[in-house]
């Protein structure tokens, strides 16, 4: 049994129009599963708060509605984009099977950081989730995360133990951090989970993000991966040789809670 997967790698700016465009253009009839990156409806370098608010005031009812239109032969995640809840925004993904919301999660791990001087707080303006989120799909319980939450493995144990066979992260991953780490982190998390990990990434140069979205399956091999530049990437899944290998290495099995004698 088998499950055809598509990442569709972009290069996504500051106008919703233009990216919802290019998304178009990338991949204009989407089946089986997609995935889309993180901001894929609004990605722009240095983005002050009152920025971000008004694309979420003026934008994220339209963005739900062209999801749901455009899930509407395929299984959807639809990356994250910003939105208001409350009196505070959120990273938030939205899980679509043909047309139909089936999930919502909202980042957990906010992208604080000043690497050589390259100073970004996204807590200033984004609120963390709380809830992680485990949802059926076509590749069975697929585990929910976005871009920083890749660091996290405690999240993808946590994700596994309830069940997920899958994790979806979209990301719009750096290109300084991505060079030393990208692959490392996502193939970390599918030997130690023993699960497939899709990780559609961006790839845009203002601000400059690494690109090379992967597909790794549960024994830490790269099925498919992008370049620099926008694209799809695109496997075939085998769930049979997933089984086979939490069998026949059965880690996840011997897992003991720390401290047990």
């Amino acid at each position: 049994m088998s499950q055809s997967v598509t990442l569709v790698q972009m290069a996504s700016g500051g106008n919703f129009h233009r990216n919802l465009a290019q998304l178009r253009d990338l991949l204009p009839d989407p089946k089986g599963m997609v995935l889309l990156p993180e901001m894929w409806s609004f990605l722009v370098p240095d983005a002050q708060g009152d920025q971000r608010e008004r694309f979420a005031l003026d934008h994220q009812d339209e963005v739900r509605r062209a999801m749901a239109l455009y899930s509407k032969n395929c299984f959807l995640v639809a990356g994250s984009s910003l939105e208001i809840d409350g009196d505070r925004l959120v990273n938030r993904s939205r899980v679509y099977d043909h047309g139909q919301e089936v999930a919502v999660y909202d980042k957990i791990h906010l992208f604080d950081n000043g690497i050589e001087g390259d100073s970004y707080r996204e807590s200033e303006t984004v609120r963390p989730g709380h809830q992680l989120v485990v949802t059926p799909s076509p590749m069975g319980s697929l585990g929910l995360s976005t871009c920083y939450d890749l660091r996290f493995p405690s999240l993808y144990e946590e994700l596994q133990i309830r069940g997920a066979m899958a994790f979806s992260c979209p990301a719009a991953f750096t290109r300084k951090t991505g060079e030393a780490h990208w692959s490392v982190l996502l193939q970390a998390r599918a030997i130690e989970q023993q699960a497939y990990v899709l990780a559609p990434n961006q790839c845009s140069e203002h601000p400059p993000c690494h690109g090379h979205s992967l597909i790794v399956d549960p024994w830490g091999s790269i099925l498919a991966e992008g370049g620099r530049e926008p694209g799809l990437v695109q496997a075939e899944l085998d769930l049979e040789l997933q089984l086979k290998i939490r069998e026949t290495l059965p880690a996840l099995q011997h897992r003991r809670p720390l401290g047990s004698s």
